[in-house]
C-alpha cells in the first residue's frame, strides 16, 4: 500500500481522482480512504481475491460468520473474475493515528463486465499501521441487504473530534485492552438485568450505528428501538477478543453473542414473532472514549450463526 507521507503533512487534502464529488477529508483519516479506493480499484482490476491477499494484514480476521485466519481463508478461496465493488461513506481514526475504521455500501457482479450487482450490503473494515509503515486492513465484517432505493453518494463523512487525530499520546495499551474488556462484560450483564434496551442507551454514542441484516443500517440512538430486538429480549455478549489504539482511545471487541427470544421488528423489513429460541451470533462492537474518559459504542454488527444441520 502507498505510503502517505506527503498526505499526512496537510491538515486537509482533495484526495485525487475518484474523490471529485468528495468534500475534503481530514489528513488523519486520508490512509484509511484511500485505502479502501485502492483496494476496491484493485478488485476490479485483478479481482476480488488477489485484492483481500493484497490488502489484508498478515493476522487479519474475517467473520465467514465466525472468525477466521484472513489470509489463509482466502488463499483456500478459488479464484474468478468477479468484482466486488464498495466505498467508505463513514470514516474515524484514533489521536494515535494507528488505527481507524471505515465503513460504507458494497455490491457485487460475478463478472467484471456485468452491469448490474445482485448483491448488496453494508462492510465494515478496521485498519492498522504495520511494522513498514503501510495500512492494512486487521478486520473485515459486514451485512448483506436489500438494495438501496436511493443512491448512497459517495460523501464521506467523519466525526468532529477526527481533526484531532495524530496528537494522542501513547497509552498503557495492555491495561486500555483489558478495560475494554470489563466494559463489554459489565454491557453484557446490564443487558441481562435489566434488558437490551436500557443497556444499549447506556453505553451507545449519539451517532451510533447499528447493523442488523436484512435492513440498511440505523443510525443515532433515536433508532436504537426500531433496531432488531423485542422489548422481552435478553442479550448476552461474551467477549473472546479486544484491541486498542496506541492512544487508548479506539478499539474493539469481538465475540459471541445471545439473545433469546428472538423477534424481529426490524423497520424494514418486519417479520413475525417466531417460538422462543436463544439465537446465536457473532458480534463486533467499536469503542471510542469520550471527552469525559468513558467508553461509548460507537458501531455494533452482529452476523446470525446459522444452527447446525441435524443428523
Amino acid at each position: 500500500m502507498k505510503r502517505f507521507l506527503m498526505v499526512l503533512a496537510l491538515a486537509l487534502i482533495w484526495l485525487p481522482g475518484w474523490a471529485q464529488q468528495m468534500p475534503r477529508v481530514p489528513a488523519a483519516v486520508a490512509p484509511f480512504v484511500q485505502g479502501e479506493y485502492d483496494f476496491t480499484r484493485t478488485a476490479k482490476a485483478k479481482g476480488t481475491r488477489a485484492a483481500f491477499l493484497e490488502f489484508l494484514a498478515d493476522d487479519a480476521v474475517l467473520f465467514r460468520p465466525t472468525p477466521v485466519p484472513g489470509k489463509k481463508w482466502v488463499e483456500a478461496t478459488p479464484s474468478q473474475q468477479d468484482w466486488l465493488n464498495w466505498y467508505p461513506v463513514f470514516v474515524d481514526a484514533a489521536q494515535s493515528g494507528d488505527m481507524g475504521y471505515t465503513t460504507g455500501p458494497w455490491d457485487y457482479r460475478p463478472k467484471v463486465t456485468d452491469e448490474k450487482a445482485v448483491a448488496f450490503g453494508h462492510f465494515i473494515s478496521i485498519w492498522k499501521k504495520q511494522p513498514d509503515g503501510s495500512f492494512k486492513v486487521v478486520l473485515d465484517n459486514g451485512i448483506k441487504h436489500t438494495e438501496p432505493k436511493v443512491k448512497i453518494e459517495p460523501i464521506v463523512q467523519t466525526p468532529p473530534a477526527v481533526a484531532n487525530a495524530g496528537t494522542g499520546k501513547k497509552a498503557d495499551v495492555v491495561k486500555e485492552t483489558a478495560d475494554l474488556l470489563k466494559v463489554d462484560e459489565a454491557f453484557s450483564k446490564l443487558s441481562q438485568d435489566k434488558g437490551w434496551l436500557p443497556a444499549y442507551l447506556s453505553v451507545a454514542a449519539q451517532d451510533i450505528r447499528l447493523y442488523r441484516e436484512p435492513n440498511l443500517p440505523f443510525v443515532g440512538r433515536d433508532k436504537l428501538r426500531q433496531a432488531s430486538l423485542g422489548p422481552d429480549t435478553k442479550v448476552t455478549w461474551k467477549p473472546e477478543r479486544a484491541d486498542v489504539s496506541q492512544a487508548g482511545d479506539m478499539g474493539y471487541t469481538y465475540g459471541i453473542s445471545e439473545a433469546s427470544p428472538e423477534v424481529s421488528v426490524g423497520t424494514q423489513k418486519a417479520e413475525a414473532a417466531q417460538p422462543s429460541k436463544t439465537t446465536r451470533s457473532m458480534f463486533l462492537h467499536i469503542w471510542k472514549k469520550q471527552a469525559d474518559g468513558q467508553w461509548k459504542l460507537v458501531l455494533d454488527v452482529e452476523n446470525v450463526i446459522p444452527d447446525k444441520p441435524k443428523g
